[in-house]
């Protein structure tokens, strides 16, 4: 069977924040959350007014455009006052490979105080503004632009937090996934030849071993069948989404005659690309 497209949503290192609620709080009169425990993420944004909360039992207070990073686990209990404002954003963070397990963001050992966030010169509000925007549109198409926004949204809270509070796996996870979009961008920029694993190394500036080991490790493959795999990929689209004959695609890709780019398809997919003209 065909391994998946090198790309990176499909790369086994992916971290993909799964969104369960986000909600905008104007609120009229005061009320009481009481104390509960979190199964998700949660990011609480102070807009007007000030958020008061108890995080683990320490109480906190947010003025305007600070952040709270709520983790799984966490005791949490607010008061909201007639006046204030505020955005809430829960999810949970996986990785694409393994749906059932869920990745913590902050290390375990964090004080509340530390999960506050200064975002006053971050560039998250207009993106809060656009998903509010987007809930009143609700039209065929603002689920998938609400998506784009949150998850953008998340990756921008995420290169605000001092890497010393982002846990371990996350931070692991999230370094193969940046190394896999590098890997791809090379494969991309060099489809229409050749590439040598010495020249691969150089671009991606390692050693030709830690090259093959990162591959073998992230993709569970050689450099060079990777790139392949690559090329074999992109070669379906073009048969399947493009005019251009099976003689012009191979010569597209790099390869040295038609014979031999059939050949490496058939061995990839285990049919000729002719099947995909008839």
């Amino acid at each position: 069977m065909a391994k998946p497209l090198l790309t990176a949503p499909s790369a086994p290192a992916v971290i993909l924040p799964v969104f369960a609620e986000y909600q905008f709080h104007t609120v009229a009169r005061e009320f009481v959350c009481a104390e509960h425990q979190h199964v998700n993420h949660e990011v609480i944004c102070s807009d007007v007014g000030t958020y008061r909360c108890q995080l683990n039992r320490v109480s906190l207070a947010l003025p305007p455009r600070h952040l709270l990073l709520i983790k799984p686990g966490d005791l949490h209990a607010d008061v909201s006052r007639p006046g204030d404002r505020f955005f809430a954003i829960q999810f949970r963070l996986q990785r694409q490979a393994y749906p059932e397990e869920s990745i913590p963001l902050l290390i375990e050992q964090i004080a509340p105080a530390q999960q506050v966030l200064n975002a006053e010169g971050l560039t998250l509000w207009p993106l809060l503004r656009q998903m509010e925007e987007e809930m009143r549109v609700a039209d065929e198409t603002s689920a998938m632009v609400q998506d784009a926004l949150l998850r953008e949204f998340f990756w921008r809270t995420v290169r605000a937090i001092p890497r010393e509070l982002i846990s371990p796996l996350f931070q692991q996870s999230s370094s193969a996934q940046h190394w896999l979009r590098s890997l791809n961008q090379l494969f991309c920029a060099h489809r229409h030849h050749h590439l040598t694993l010495t020249e691969m190394a150089e671009a991606m500036q390692v050693s030709e071993r830690t090259l093959t080991s990162r591959c073998r490790e992230l993709l569970n493959d050689s450099p060079s069948r990777a790139f392949m795999r690559y090329k074999m990929e992109h070669a379906m689209s073009l048969l399947t989404q493009s005019t251009m004959t099976v003689k012009e695609i191979s010569y597209t890709l790099g390869f040295a005659n038609p014979y031999h780019f059939s050949r490496a398809f058939k061995m990839h997919f285990g049919v000729p690309p002719s099947k995909y003209r008839d």
